[in-house]
């Protein structure tokens, strides 16, 4: 199906169903932006065009650092594109969340669109002095999958590791590693080397690459 502000384009049975309401309008400006031009019809030759600014509008997205209680980046990306519609209120609690509110042209049934804009990550808990980083996860992270990702902080970049295979003795040769036993490795040889670029409290995430990933699919 295509989206347009008049409802929808079904692509299969070249059938358009009318459904011109605030929701529908509201979530077309806030993907694609308003039509200067008053032109809402979008025909089928159009629906790649459309495809390509989504698919941007969701690498941007997931561009930004958005960990658990630092979302920031990502509240002023959306309430940024927010602004730009018409009829459309919102505001930001306490917590951080935004709260939108685009009313109807006339009575009926209401609709709610909800999501998290947070990310998982890890919090440092202890810098060895050999310069290597002690972690705890940021949201729920099965930690055999973390083994060798690459993340990075504010003014550092670094990998999760783990004792060498050939160090290990008895039972971890063959047991999964616990959180305890991980650490991240920035390039620091010292405590105070990797002070010089990340603190105790502070954040990170995973680094990775918005990519495409089969038919109509994407990775990041």
């Amino acid at each position: 199906k295509v989206l347009n502000q008049k409802g929808f384009h079904n692509l299969k049975t070249n059938e358009f169903v009318a459904e011109e309401d605030a929701f529908t309008n509201a979530l077309w400006e806030c993907l694609f932006g308003k039509d200067e031009d008053n032109n809402d019809t979008v025909y089928v030759g159009e629906a790649e065009k459309m495809l390509v600014r989504l698919k941007q509008l969701l690498k941007d997205l997931c561009g930004l650092f958005g960990v658990s209680g630092r979302e920031k980046a990502v509240r002023e990306f959306i309430t940024n594109r927010l602004q730009d519609i018409k009829d459309l209120e919102f505001t930001v609690d306490n917590s951080g969340n935004i709260i939108a509110n685009k009313k109807g042209k006339k009575p009926g049934k209401k609709l709610m669109v909800d999501a998290h804009m947070d990310e998982v990550g890890f919090i440092v808990t202890f810098i060895e002095d050999n310069g290597l980083i002690r972690f705890a996860n940021v949201g729920g992270i099965e930690t055999e999958t973390l083994l060798c990702k690459t993340v990075f902080f504010k003014n550092a970049v670094g990998v999760i590791g783990m004792k060498p295979i050939h160090l290990t003795e008895g039972s971890e040769k063959d047991s999964l590693p616990k959180l305890d036993d991980l650490f991240i490795d920035i390039g620091a040889k010292t405590k105070e080397e990797a002070l010089a670029y990340v603190s105790l409290g502070e954040v990170g995430t995973f680094k990775s690459e918005f990519c495409d990933y089969g038919d109509g699919v994407f990775m990041c």
